[in-house]
C-alpha cells in the first residue's frame, strides 16, 4: 500500500493525467484490499469473542442464581438538592 501512495505522489508531481489516474486506482484498491482483509479478521475475533461471552454467561447465569441478592452490591443511592440561582 506505501508502494502505491508513494507511486500516486510522484505521478502528482508530473503532468501525466494518466500516470495519476492509474496511481489512484492502484492506492484505491489496495487500501479497499486492506479493508477487506481488517473485516475479515475482525469478524472472526468478534465471533470467537461472542463464543466465550456466550459460555461465560452460561457458565455465571448457574452460579448468579444462587447469589442473586449480592448482584446490587456495587449500586449508590446518592441524594441531591436542585439549587436555583435568582440572583441575575
Amino acid at each position: 500500500m506505501e508502494r502505491a501512495i508513494n507511486a500516486l505522489e510522484l505521478a502528482v508531481r508530473g503532468d501525466n493525467k494518466d500516470d495519476i489516474d492509474n496511481n489512484e486506482k492502484q492506492v484505491l484498491e489496495a487500501l479497499q484490499a486492506a479493508l477487506a482483509n481488517a473485516q475479515q479478521s475482525h469478524a472472526g475475533a468478534g465471533a470467537q469473542g461472542a463464543n466465550a461471552y456466550q459460555e461465560q454467561a452460561g457458565a455465571s447465569s448457574s452460579s448468579s442464581s444462587s447469589s442473586s441478592s449480592s448482584k446490587d452490591d456495587n449500586v449508590v443511592d446518592a441524594e441531591f438538592e436542585e439549587v436555583k440561582d435568582d440572583k441575575k
